[in-house]
């Protein structure tokens, strides 16, 4: 081997460690401290996430960026590619137009720039990404970990001592701190080390997806057990909705695609059914609340606000059906317009659908093009669902995570949940060696 062969081998592995760094770093809400314009807090470049993929991404390019050419030989892949780029080329272009442009202009770069690192980290996942094997290792060692930091923070009803971790100032007495209210009782919902409840909740589903398909044909019985009533427990308690709706999709795929392995593991039912009871014995009339049934005015309001933002988001489109408001400027769209058009005094906020989100700021255009990201990189994992087990759990998780969608905005307004969602589907993209697919497949023949 040449020097340049090793050169290139060691920044592949390099590239590929830092991939599995930037997952573990997911959960983690850490930001530079006292850092100048443009590493401030409120700019993408303010997370220490963006070390990681810049590196992932840097050093893929300096192996050679292996596995690029494979993408050219498919047309899916192809389309995939194109589109992707043309997403973020139309970011980019929307700073031109963006609603503050002149009075805020880092809005719209710090988004574009946001999509553009997450594009690159998909891109990089899906050329020559890390073992599967070892994602499953991070993703559920990391829903173990803040599963049970979350649960630590129910139990407390409070932080429990984790700031130097990013650990948020958590008291349910406060305003503006994420809790569950009933019969006048404000019960704390888990947050882990992220700033809501429903962003952990998307890591603990992620873990909990994973480690399902894995518990199906592992050896260890009782170490899985553990692990999928611990993740369940965690997720349950994070109070997330919309995490819950894509838990029941997500098994509901994996059981459907591994019927006949799911059948030989029923008995995993039992313990997570009886997790699963315990909870609605300790906690029913919070879920009850959660689920609506009461006149509780948390809740109430809640929904109120999300309804807002949805029509605002719809008046944005049909202001901008081209272009969009712009990448990064719903916020200050909404701001503006419920001033000026009605009689609430509240701020902009994002609204909690990742599909209106891009639609509201760069136009069906944008929505266009987010789409065939979507679609196209769905169909190529669905054709590989045969090539490896792990294969049906990212899949799984990425139906999840695109229902979840409807109701939450994270996976593209956050740099996390956007690199997250982009990361997982590149994973799930990035085509099996011909032989292990033949293998596979041979196993599988009658």
């Amino acid at each position: 081997m040449t020097p340049i062969q090793q050169l290139k081998q060691t920044a592949l592995r390099l590239s590929q460690l830092g991939a599995l760094i930037t997952f573990a770093l997911m959960p983690l809400w850490l930001k530079w401290p006292n850092a100048p314009h443009p590493f401030s807090g409120e700019y993408v470049l303010g997370f220490v996430l963006v070390v990681p993929i810049v590196w992932t991404v840097g050093w893929w390019v300096i192996a050679g960026m292996p596995g690029l050419k494979q993408h050219f030989q498919h047309t899916s892949h192809l389309v995939w590619l194109v589109v992707l780029v043309l997403f973020c080329g139309w970011a980019v272009l929307s700073q031109s137009w963006a609603y503050m442009q002149i009075d805020y202009p880092g809005l719209a770069q710090s988004r574009a720039l946001q999509y553009a690192l997450s594009a690159a980290f998909m891109l990089v996942m899906a050329s020559a990404g890390p073992s599967r094997k070892w994602l499953l290792v991070i993703l559920v060692g990391s829903m173990l970990v803040h599963g049970l930091i979350g649960t630590a923070q129910v139990i407390q009803q409070g932080s429990i001592g984790l700031s130097a971790l990013g650990e948020f100032n958590l008291d349910p007495a406060e305003s503006g701190v994420s809790v569950v209210v009933a019969d006048g009782t404000r019960l704390l919902r888990a947050y882990g080390l992220l700033p809501h409840p429903n962003m952990l909740a998307s890591i603990l589903l992620v873990g909990l997806l994973m480690a399902s398909n894995w518990a199906l044909t592992t050896k260890y019985r009782s170490l899985a057990v553990a692990i999928l009533c611990i993740g369940l427990w965690a997720l349950l308690v994070t109070f997330s909705r919309s995490a819950w709706l894509g838990l029941a999709l997500g098994i509901g795929i994996i059981t459907i695609l591994r019927w006949r392995t799911a059948l030989k593991r029923w008995w995993l039912i039992v313990p997570l059914g009886l997790t699963s009871l315990v909870f609605l014995a300790a906690y029913h009339p919070y879920v009850l609340a959660r689920a609506g049934t009461g006149q509780e005015q948390l809740e109430t309001h809640s929904i109120g606000e999300r309804t807002l933002f949805l029509f605002v988001a719809s008046e944005a489109i049909r202001a901008y059906p081209v272009t969009g408001v712009g990448a990064g400027n719903f916020t200050w769209f909404a701001s503006y317009y419920i001033f000026e058009n009605s009689e609430y005094r509240i701020a902009g906020d994002n609204v909690h659908n990742i599909y209106l989100t891009i639609a509201a700021e760069l136009g069906l255009v944008g929505l266009a093009l987010f789409g065939t990201i979507l679609l196209a990189g769905i169909y190529i994992a669905i054709r590989q669902l045969q090539a490896n087990e792990t294969q049906i759990a990212l899949v799984a998780c990425l139906l999840a995570l695109l229902l979840i969608g409807l109701f939450d905005h994270y996976n593209v307004t956050l740099l996390w949940g956007n690199a997250m969602l982009f990361g997982l589907l590149g994973l799930a993209i990035r085509p099996f060696p011909a032989k292990q697919v033949a293998a596979v497949q041979g196993q599988s023949a009658p």
